[in-house]
């Protein structure tokens, strides 16, 4: 949808305040559901060159097409795209798993880097509405990373691809994950910054925020879309 459309598939509706469609939160959201990669750290240049160097080991080479095709998607899927890309067989998604992980693990733990307005928002709505990240990195990845931005122990919840049957863009993170919190999933809001994962958040019935972080894809499949995590924090009714 095109920034401005108020006509979201879920029952929660942003409203105009000082100009510009939001959410008012907490308002009628009953939980609120966080993406990790690329939202709430900055890790998805990290996976790209930690992609591009596996890859690049088994004689292949990534074009930016190759990266943007797996933005948002999982590791396996991911890794399946890149097997076929350098002409190895299926049953090598395992081992590259491992090295592609191996790599990931080392980036985050020295480089990785809270996004700006991740800490500010979390910290506003911690004592208001309960809280999930939902992400299709591994479980391993997913607790280096929120140990590494100080968010380790700030949600109520935390899924990761480990804990369903189908990554994003199927909606079972975000079932799982409001299933964890006692919410419906029409009660609540996600954010997100890329289109697989506002895909998952609408097949699971939740209102969705698009964050444009840094990501060259579009988002308007987004109820409202937003620059940065930073425009949120007005959102917040701090009275």
């Amino acid at each position: 949808m095109i920034d401005g459309d108020p006509s979201p598939p879920s029952h929660l509706r942003p409203r105009f305040r000082r100009g510009r469609l939001v959410y008012p939160l907490p308002g009628d959201v009953g939980a609120v559901l966080f993406d990790l990669d690329g939202l709430l750290i900055d890790s998805e240049p990290l996976w790209g060159r930690a992609e591009a160097a596996v890859v690049e080991a088994h004689g292949g080479r990534l074009t930016p097409g190759d990266r943007l095709a797996t933005i948002g998607r999982s590791v396996d899927a991911s890794l399946a795209i890149y097997a076929e890309r350098v002409g190895l067989p299926a049953t090598s998604v395992s081992r590259l798993r491992r090295e592609l992980l191996e790599s990931v693990r080392r980036l985050i733990a020295e480089e990785g880097q809270i996004r700006p307005g991740a800490a500010e928002l979390i910290d506003l709505l911690g004592d208001r509405l309960p809280l999930a990240v939902a992400s299709n990195s591994d479980g391993e990845v997913v607790a280096l990373a929120l140990d590494r931005i100080g968010l380790m122990g700030r949600f109520a919840a935390v899924i990761s691809a480990e804990d369903v049957a189908r990554p994003k863009p199927a909606p079972d993170v975000y079932l799982e994950a409001c299933r964890r919190l006692g919410v419906a999933p029409s009660a609540a809001l996600g954010f997100e910054d890329s289109p697989a994962g506002i895909e998952a958040l609408h097949a699971a019935g939740a209102a969705a925020v698009g964050v444009r972080a840094d990501g060259p894809f579009r988002l308007d499949a987004a109820d409202v879309v937003v620059a940065s995590l930073e425009d949120v924090l007005d959102w917040v009714d701090t009275a």
